[in-house]
């Protein structure tokens, strides 16, 4: 690690002691059916409502902040993700990747939610195709009733799945059992995976007083 990195996460599909369940979609075909059917009804009506597309990065600097904003407070949680300084890094680095992407969902013109999705391409020689990351799911509070984060993740996962991804991942599994059904109702299911993690010393000290970085440094990320 360099001397101003806090940690480097790698999964694995070999032998590690930590293992880490991730909300996961996978296979051809992903369509509403695979949907539960309440979430169905939200969705068919958010895709009414909503306009879903790939958004540039220039953009997301200027609209971006409050969304991360308005999210944070609704979940009663920090994040960098809501300063503007390291906001404006993460926008303007992404630009230069092709495999880091956003999708946003707009409803009446205005952005009311966005994903982060990093496209990771197989390695030489695999017979799966890529998968994507979906590293960062946000959405502002006065557009919550037209459901744009149900119309945004079903319209990314079915674009990504039917454009050859092998593979769709929407976080890992939570304690928060009511994020986690609403991931299960949008057709993810869990699946465990093994990860090494290498940090700095100093986060030994920081973690007994960040719940988050302690499970992720232990081992214990596994859902129900």
């Amino acid at each position: 690690l360099g001397r101003d990195a806090l940690g480097v996460i790698a999964m694995t599909s070999g032998e590690s002691e930590r293992s880490a369940a991730f909300c996961v979609c996978r296979g051809a075909g992903y369509g509403l059916e695979r949907l539960q059917a309440r979430t169905r009804s939200k969705t068919r009506r958010g895709l009414e409502g909503c306009v879903v597309r790939e958004v540039g990065w220039d953009e997301m600097l200027v609209t971006g902040l409050q969304i991360n904003r308005d999210a944070l407070q609704r979940q009663q949680r920090s994040s960098f993700l809501g300063d503007p300084a390291w906001w404006r890094r993460q926008c303007e680095v992404s630009a230069h990747f092709p495999g880091v992407r956003v999708w946003g969902a707009y409803v009446g013109g205005e952005l009311a939610a966005y994903v982060h999705v990093i496209v990771h391409a197989a390695p030489d020689g695999a017979t799966s195709g890529p998968v994507a990351d979906i590293v960062h799911f946000m959405s502002d509070n006065q557009h919550l009733k037209s459901y744009p984060n149900e119309a945004l993740i079903f319209t990314v996962t079915s674009q990504l799945l039917a454009a050859g991804c092998d593979s769709v991942v929407l976080g890992a599994g939570s304690d928060d059992e009511r994020l986690l059904s609403w991931k299960r109702h949008m057709g993810y299911t869990l699946e465990a995976s093994g990860y090494h993690v290498v940090v700095n010393p100093v986060m030994n000290l920081v973690k007994p007083f960040v719940p988050k970085l302690r499970i992720w440094m232990d081992g214990t990320l596994l859902g129900g």
